[in-house]
C-alpha cells in the first residue's frame, strides 16, 4: 500500500488513470479515494491523500482523502477538516517543528482523546539514524497514541527513488476492492505504533537535504 500525502498545488493521484503506466496495470476499486496497481503478480493499493501546512507552521497529514484543504488555518480545524472528509489525520515530525511552542501544540493535540480520538502521528525516513528518538514520541504513545513512519521525500532529484524506503506492517489483511476502508477499519483497532521496516538518512544527507530546502525556500520567497 502507497499512501500519497501531496501538498497544495500537486496532484498525481488524480492524474492516475486505468490503463498501463510503466509496466504497471492500473484498476479502479471500489472507492474513490484508492486505485490498484498490478505488475508481475504483484499488487500494490495506492490511497489518496494530502499535506496540509497550518497556521502553527506545522503539518496535517489526511490519508484516505483527495481534498482540497485551504493551507494556513489553526492545527484543531486543519484535523477537523480530514475527519470530516472521512481521512484518516496524522501530524508528522518535523526537524525543529516539535520543540518549544509548537511542541506543547503537539502535546495539547495528542492529550485532546475527547475531541480528537482518531488521531495518529508520523515518523519519517528523513529523520538521521544516529539520533535517538523524539521524545514526544514516546510521550505520545503513552497517552495510546499510534506513530506511523513513511518515506517523506523532498521535491529534489532523486527523492522520488526514495518512496517506500520507511514503511510499517499492518498485521491484517487489506482488500483489493476497498484498500482504504479496510486500512481504517485497522487503524481503528490499531492501538501501539506497529512494526517498522525499512532505514532512516545517514547524518550527511539529512544536513545536506535541510540546507538544500532552506535555499529552496529563499528563493521562492525571493
Amino acid at each position: 500500500m502507497l499512501l500519497f500525502t501531496q501538498s497544495r498545488g500537486a496532484d498525481a493521484f488524480g492524474g492516475l488513470r486505468p490503463g498501463h503506466l510503466g509496466g504497471w496495470t492500473i484498476d479502479e476499486t471500489g472507492e474513490p479515494v484508492s486505485l490498484r496497481a498490478s505488475k508481475g503478480g504483484q499488487t500494490l493499493a495506492l490511497i489518496a491523500g494530502r499535506q496540509i501546512v497550518t497556521e502553527e507552521g506545522l503539518e496535517v497529514l489526511a490519508y484516505g482523502t483527495a481534498g482540497p484543504f485551504p493551507d494556513g488555518e489553526p492545527i484543531e480545524r486543519a484535523i477537523e477538516r480530514v475527519l470530516d472528509a472521512g481521512g484518516a489525520p496524522a501530524l508528522p515530525w518535523g526537524f525543529g517543528k516539535w520543540s518549544g511552542a509548537r511542541g506543547r501544540v503537539i502535546q495539547r493535540i495528542a492529550n485532546d482523546h475527547a475531541r480528537f480520538p482518531f488521531l495518529f502521528f508520523g515518523d519519517n525516513a528523513g529523520r538521521p539514524a544516529l539520533w535517538s528518538r523524539p521524545r514526544l514520541f514516546g510521550e505520545v504513545e503513552q497517552l495510546r497514541r499510534v506513530i506511523l513512519p513513511g518515506t517523506d521525500p523532498l521535491p529534489f532529484r532523486g527523492e522520488l527513488h526514495k518512496v517506500g524506503r520507511l514503511a510499517f506492517v499492518a498485521n491484517d489483511e487489506l482488500s483489493l476492492t476497498h484498500p482504504f476502508q479496510s486500512f481504517r477499519t485497522w487503524l481503528e483497532t490499531c492501538t501501539a505504533t506497529p512494526q517498522i521496516q525499512g532505514e532512516y538518512e545517514s547524518l550527511s544527507r539529512f544536513l545536506h537535504r535541510q540546507v538544500a530546502m532552506q535555499f529552496r525556500k529563499r528563493l521562492g520567497a525571493a
